[in-house]
This record gives structure tokens, C-alpha cells and sequence, in this order.
């Protein structure tokens, strides 16, 4: 995910959330129609795939932390690299800061 979306995520924080919801939501509906195909009833491979998954609530938050540590993790990286790269040609870097 580029830098971008994730600034435009902070501010759209309730869509986000709504996609991961619906992402979770057909991760449930998926496992629940192969439990069935195995030859549960529809309540018990429901129950199944609920108990595969957790709660909702719970994923939501490590997948947002995820997308969180994600970004912190790229930015870091990023800045480690312009200071080796600002290192490797003070003249370069020089310049660049009195720009």
C-alpha cells in the first residue's frame, strides 16, 4: 500500500474499517460453505468457521496494527536509505539542504 493511501486511510478511518469488515465477513462465508461441503449442518460449520476466526473485533484491531507497524516499519526504512544515499555524496547533500 503506497504512503498516499495510508495518509488518505487516517482520514477515512470508517471506510477502512467497512472494507476490513467485509473482508472478514466473506472469510466467514467462505470457510462456512467448505464446512458445509464437508457435511456439517449450516449452524454447525457457521459456529465453525466463527470459532477459525475469533472475535470480529479483535481481528479488526491487528489487522489495523498491522497496516500501522507496516507503515512505521516502510517510513523507517525509507529515511535510513536517504541518509545512507545523503552520505554517500555530501556535495549532493549540501546542496539538497540549502535548497
Amino acid at each position: 500500500m503506497s504512503m498516499l493511501r495510508r495518509i488518505g486511510n487516517l482520514f477515512t478511518r470508517g471506510k477502512v474499517e467497512r472494507e476490513i469488515d467485509a473482508e472478514l465477513r466473506a472469510h466467514i462465508e467462505m470457510r462456512t460453505a467448505d464446512n458445509m461441503a464437508r457435511g456439517m449442518t449450516a449452524e454447525e460449520a457457521r459456529r465453525d468457521a466463527l470459532l477459525k476466526f475469533g472475535n470480529p473485533v479483535v481481528m479488526k484491531e491487528k489487522v489495523a496494527g498491522m497496516d500501522v507497524a507496516l507503515w512505521v516499519e516502510n517510513f523507517w526504512r525509507d529515511v535510513r536509505y536517504a541518509a545512507r544515499q545523503l552520505k554517500k555524496s555530501p556535495g549532493f547533500a549540501m546542496t539538497a539542504i540549502l535548497t
